[in-house]
Formats: C-alpha cells, structure tokens, sequence
C-alpha cells in the first residue's frame, strides 16, 4: 500500500512540475501572484531561501497534506486526473480553461470538415446514382410483383377456357368421340385441298409455268427508246483504265502488186485490259504475246494492211490471239501508237 502511495505522489509532482513548465512558457511568471499558488508549489525556490518563515510555512503545509493522505487511506490516493481542478491559482486555471477552448474550438473545425467530406462523397456521380437504384428498387420490386400475378391470372383464365372443350369433349361417348374427330379431320384435308387448288391451278391458269419475262415478278418495269444511245455493258466509262503499250514492233509482210519484194511495217500497240489482273499478266508474258503479235502481222499483205478495212481487220485478229491466251480478264480493245509501212 505504502508503494502504491509514493507511485501516485510520484506521478501527481511530474505532472505538477510539466503543467507549471508549459504554464511559465506561455506567461512566464518570475514571482507568484496567487497565496494559493505559493501554498501548493514552490515556482521560486530562490524567495524561499531567502525567508525562512515561508519556508517553515510551506514545509508544515506539506505535512499536513501527507497526514490527511495517509489518515483518507485510499480516498486520499484519489488525486484529480484534469489539471483543472487542482486549485493552483486564477492564473493557472484561466490557462487551463484558454486550452480546454482551444481544444474545443479544433473538435469542432474536425468536425465541420468531417462533415464537408461526408458531402462531397455524398455529390459523387456513382453515390447519386446508387441512392437513385435505392430509391427505385423498391417501385420496380413492385412492379415486377404486379406483372408477375397479372400474368398468373392470365394463365389461369386460359387453362380455365380450355378446360371448358376438353371436359366437353371428355363428356361424350365413344361413338360421339369418333364422329367428331372423323368430322375434323375431313374438314381440315376440305380446307387443305381448296386452297392448293386456288393457288396452284386456278390462279396459274392459262400461264407458262416458265419464266418468260421478268417483268413479271419484277418490283417495277420501265420501258426505253431502243433507237438512243446506251453504254456498252463492257465500257470502261465509269471505271480506271488498265491499258498496256508493247514494245515497237518491226517485221517483214508479204509483198503484193504496189510494193517491192520485201515490204516491211514498224508499228507500237495499245492493248487495253478488262482489269488490273489482265494487265500485268500482259506485262509479265510481254515476250510471249509480242512474237504471237508478229507471226499475225507477218501473213498480211502490204496492200491489205495499208487500207482501212485492213487495220481494222488486223486489231480483231491481233485480239482473237491473245484473248484465248489470257488467265484472267480480256482484251477490250487494240489500239495503234505508231503504223508506219515501207512498200
């Protein structure tokens, strides 16, 4: 007990000793200005040298206080745990009750802003939107609810209409069972056969059953003047041009009445392609389709080649040879650069 009794006068000074420390740091005191701030502590030790009676004074006091402790047991081990209530002085507790203010007044700023945050979490967009499913889940629970017995009832009604044929039909008896089903099923092959016979004679009679003209199941028809001028079906006009120029091509042809013995032609051709496939196929086999060019140029006459009808029949010929030749595309027209002849 006696320990315990020493911890806690212990314990009470070093708290004594720290609060009088922070209360000279914040009015920094050089004498006592309170009796009863003299009577409890002793803020200048240097004064009480000085005057011995105050020292005798404060020694008797202090025996006191330890009689009624040790006489109070362990009511008088009790001491007050809030510095306020130690009786130290105007001073003293004007300081004690400034911190207790300050102390209030940050709780509350803590407080205020705790507040402010709690709003601004309450503002997010994902915060208003799962108050509004909150508040919403209970109207569509309800809903759901509502259409779930609506369509029970629904059901209900249907199973009791169909009830009411199937108990009749249960009704009757063997013999009127086999008339009424024999009944329907005529009826239904009745009804089957009539209407094959409205699509597929009587609507089709006196018609092809082939396809003649397409006006027939066409949407809409148009007629046109046949004497106008139309696009070819195969014309280039709307779309790029491949075209392919051979290497000049300088040959011998069989001669005739108006040239000497050894007629010759130089000429350059155009060959224009169906597709961008086509045309670097000419490119590639280039060698290939300029020597069958100058086998087909050779066997014309020079009198022949040098008319118009001529010409003319050498760009089908010339297209005749190579389109058969050809993997991909066509030949859509053979084309002269350069025709220069020599008799």
């Amino acid at each position: 007990m006696a320990d315990e009794k020493d911890k806690d006068k212990k314990e009470i000074k070093d708290l004594e000793e720290q609060l009088f420390k922070e209360f000279n740091e914040h009015v920094n005191l050089s004498e006592p200005s309170d009796s009863r701030l003299q009577d409890n502590v002793d803020l200048n030790p240097q004064e009480y040298a000085n005057n011995p009676e105050k020292e005798a004074k404060s020694q008797e006091s202090e025996e006191t206080k330890e009689k009624a402790k040790d006489e109070g047991g362990e009511e008088a081990s009790k001491q007050p745990e809030n510095p306020a209530d130690l009786d130290l002085g105007d001073a003293f507790q004007s300081f004690v009750e400034t911190e207790q203010v300050d102390d209030a007044i940050k709780s509350e700023e803590a407080k205020k802003a705790e507040a402010i945050a709690a709003e601004k979490e309450k503002n997010k967009p994902w915060r208003k939107f799962l108050a509004y499913v909150e508040a919403k889940l209970p109207l569509a629970k309800q809903s759901a609810q509502n259409l779930l017995s609506k369509s029970k009832e629904l059901v209900q009604k249907i199973i009791s209409y169909a009830k009411k044929p199937y108990s009749w039909f249960m009704s009757l008896s063997k013999k009127h069972k086999l008339y009424f089903v024999s009944i329907l099923a005529m009826s239904m092959m009745v009804f089957g056969s009539a209407t094959y016979v409205y699509y597929n004679i009587i609507l089709t009679w006196g018609k092809s059953p082939y396809l003649t003209d397409f006006s027939e199941v066409a949407d809409a028809s148009f007629t046109f003047d046949k004497e106008k001028r139309f696009e070819d079906f195969f014309s280039k006009a709307y779309m790029p041009d491949y075209t392919y120029v051979l290497p000049k091509i300088v040959t011998n042809l069989r001669p005739s009445r108006s040239s000497g013995s050894n007629p010759m032609i130089f000429i350059e051709i155009i060959l224009q392609a169906s597709n961008e496939d086509t045309a670097i196929e000419l490119k590639d086999r280039e060698i290939e389709f300029k020597d069958r060019m100058t086998r087909v140029i050779e066997e014309y006459k020079f009198d022949l080649i040098k008319s118009e009808n001529g010409k003319v029949q050498l760009k089908k010929d010339l297209k005749n040879k190579i389109d058969p030749l050809l993997n991909d595309g066509f030949i859509e027209a053979v084309l002269f650069k350069s025709f220069i002849v020599k008799p």
